[in-house]
């Protein structure tokens, strides 16, 4: 009764609000948020080796997704290469003008990520003898999950030290990034990572894969890592702006809950396991926007908002709604198969792990978007997701004075 009463509030305040007092001017503007973990890091290519969809396929298709989805602000994950960063913000200029990722400059302009010359992210020897052996000895340990990481990388560092510790000194994580990215088909690694040119193919790297846009002009905006000064395979943080000198947005990515030893290599000093690193993200979230508001926080918290799937991180999501308020969606956003076609081992139940999160503001309306009933690319006649995880947005008011349409 209580959870309909609710409902009926709620159902009544969003009427009221788009209404508005005189039934002909709205009291606050609806915004809607998108949050999407595109998987443009060839994960999903290595996951499905017999889908003949490219990464440049998925891309195109993930721009034209966003153009039709039509939400204000839009928080992506995993975008990781620089001409991947270019292409989505120039792809997009005329309906997102503004755009912020680790890439972009104080001022909110993207450099060029090809038209002037970028220095490779990998030294071209050291690069080489790593190839060389883990071709040799490590291909076999990963295929793509997160959790199958500290295999591959204790095979590395049993087989391949020498050549890794080179890596990691030298190049550090753009290097580290560049390489996870080209996994998939290691012969391209030294071509596209530590080419004997100094020019890098790729652009950039943008480490954290973190990439924000939106309709409304950015008035501040700073990353954040969550380590700073630490290596990691893959760097955990968030983008943070001022939207029109009003509202907060927040774009972030969490480390996988998943039981046993951290895959990662790195932070195994700090946290054993990747569950205590992401309660450890959770807390730095939690204390630095509880008292923001209008706050909204947009991601992957890779911790399950549902309570039927034991050991997926559901305390954890209890943590986050004690200090935000969120709409779980009814449908899974990350998918087993047949759900997802991607996700053929991943895991033991259907999720909900992408959240739109408000503090200050209220979230409703949440929906799960980019299934392949709605928007998809072709593999051999069907119809296939654009990535291992659907997409989701929730909506909120705001005062519409200082917010352009």
């Amino acid at each position: 009764m209580r959870h309909f009463q609710r409902f009926l509030l709620v159902a009544v305040l969003v009427n009221v609000l788009e209404l508005g007092i005189c039934k002909r001017w709205p009291i606050f503007k609806k915004v809607k948020a998108l949050t999407f973990n595109t998987g443009l890091t060839g994960v999903v290519e290595m996951k499905n080796p017999g889908h003949d969809s490219s990464r440049a396929d998925r891309r195109a298709a993930i721009i034209d997704a966003i153009r039709v989805e039509e939400a204000d602000i839009v928080c992506l994950q995993e975008v990781m290469i620089g001409k991947d960063i270019e292409a989505i913000v120039t792809g997009l200029q005329d309906i997102y003008p503004h755009s912020h990722s680790s890439l972009h400059l104080f001022d909110g302009t993207l450099p060029s990520q090809s038209a002037t010359p970028v220095v490779p992210p990998c030294p071209n020897q050291q690069t080489t003898a790593l190839l060389q052996c883990f071709i040799a000895n490590c291909t076999t340990k990963f295929t793509g999950n997160f959790s199958e990481a500290s295999g591959f990388l204790a095979c590395v560092s049993v087989s391949c030290l020498a050549a890794f510790q080179s890596i990691v000194i030298i190049g550090g994580e753009k290097c580290l990034d560049c390489i996870l990215n080209q996994i998939q088909d290691p012969s391209k690694i030294v071509l596209n990572c530590a080419p004997s040119t100094l020019t890098s193919p790729l652009g950039t790297m943008n480490t954290n894969g973190l990439l924000m846009l939106s309709k409304h002009k950015f008035t501040s905006r700073r990353t954040v890592d969550f380590y700073p000064n630490t290596i990691e395979l893959f760097v955990r943080g968030y983008l943070e702006a001022k939207v029109e000198d009003r509202v907060t947005a927040v774009c972030t990515h969490l480390v996988p809950y998943v039981p046993g030893i951290n895959p990662e290599p790195f932070m195994q000093s700090f946290f054993n396991t990747s569950i205590e690193q992401n309660a450890y993200e959770i807390g730095q979230l939690i204390s630095q926007f509880r008292d923001v508001k209008p706050a909204v926080l947009m991601g992957d918290f890779n911790v399950n908002g549902r309570s039927t799937s034991a050991g997926s991180g559901y305390d954890h999501f209890l943590r986050l709604t004690s200090a935000f308020n969120t709409d779980v969606s009814d449908g899974c956003s990350f998918c087993r198969v047949p759900g997802n076609v991607y996700n053929l081992n991943d895991e033991p139940s259907d999720t909900v792990i992408d959240f739109v999160f408000g503090n200050g503001l209220w979230i409703f309306n949440t929906q799960r978007v980019f299934t392949p009933d709605r928007v998809s690319i072709q593999h051999k006649g069907q119809a296939v997701p654009l990535s291992d995880h659907y997409g989701i947005t929730g909506e909120f008011f705001v005062l519409p004075s200082g917010w352009n349409n």
